[in-house]
């Protein structure tokens, strides 16, 4: 059994110790190997068998462990330390911005074609496509080589068809007369500048194929939403046409009634029937 100067007890300090200084999650396991090693009693393969680790590696990171020290668990850069420069000259680099300012797309591999036939310069594409890149000999009007030479401000350019309809009878000149345009025709107008404006900012199929099938569903739900609202206020105006149809109905036998209804006095009250008063003489038997 191999044997580590320091206690399960030390060693469980330390792994409270590197959650609390935020280590890592590879030093925290690196601990918990050295900590079940310690605890367990089993043989340094057992434990890399238990863990899916290597021998070697187990080995490794306890030689670099140093209780003292938690960062000496931490994975070290692989990065060499001497990088290799290209030697490229300024009289290569020169050329490549003259064929690029000539052609603004003219590939990388077609100007090491160009220096090796016409300067007799044998330089790899990928070392001119490195000059390209490092000094940004982007000079087309594309909205690609606008984007590598940073003008944001131009980007909203593919995007100024939007308002082509308004803008055409905006600059009509005076006493010309005006087309009307339909609303079918700036629809059809709007989506085609949307599809330009899309596809002049991702350049990406797949995302324009989501954005485009996005926009459509939100245009169907509108316009299922618009017919809804449409046929709900036919219904309300149809209910109200018959109710008042309704009302004509049952006013009519009303007034009938009120024009059968004797005639009211002035004072609002029925006249009653002339009664006939009898004298006293009329009610005696002798008279």
């Amino acid at each position: 059994m191999y044997h580590i100067e320091i206690t399960p007890e030390e060693l469980r300090k330390l792994q409270q110790q590197a959650r609390l200084m935020g280590l890592d999650a590879d030093v925290q396991k690196k601990l918990e190997w050295f900590s079940y090693y310690l605890e367990s009693g089993e043989s340094v393969s057992q434990t890399c068998k238990h863990f899916g680790v290597a021998r070697s590696t187990f080995y490794r990171w306890l030689e670099y462990f140093d209780p003292s020290d938690l960062h000496t668990l931490e994975e070290k850069s692989h990065r060499p330390r001497m990088l290799r420069k290209p030697k490229v000259t300024q009289t290569v680099v020169d050329l490549v911005r003259i064929y690029r300012m000539r052609d603004p797309f003219l590939g990388k591999d077609q100007i090491a074609e160009l220096l090796e036939s016409e300067h007799s310069m044998k330089v790899s594409s990928s070392t001119v496509g490195r000059i390209i890149t490092q000094y940004n000999f982007y000079f087309g009007n594309s909205v690609l080589h606008r984007r590598k030479r940073k003008e944001p401000e131009m980007e909203g350019q593919a995007g100024q068809d939007f308002l082509s309809p308004i803008a055409e009878v905006e600059q009509t000149p005076e006493g010309a007369e005006v087309q009307p345009v339909s609303e079918f025709a700036a629809f059809a107008q709007a989506g085609k500048s949307l599809l330009k404006y899309i596809w002049g900012h991702f350049r990406r199929p797949i995302i324009v194929v989501s954005i485009v099938s996005n926009l459509a569903l939100i245009a169907l739900f509108l316009m299922t939403a618009a017919w809804e609202s449409r046929m709900a206020e036919d219904r309300n105006a149809k209910q109200a046409a018959e109710m008042l149809e309704m009302e004509g109905h049952t006013a009519a036998p009303d007034g009938a009634r009120q024009a059968a209804a004797p005639e009211q006095g002035a004072g609002g009250d029925i006249p009653s029937k002339p009664q006939h008063t009898r004298t006293y003489s009329e009610l005696t038997p002798d008279g």
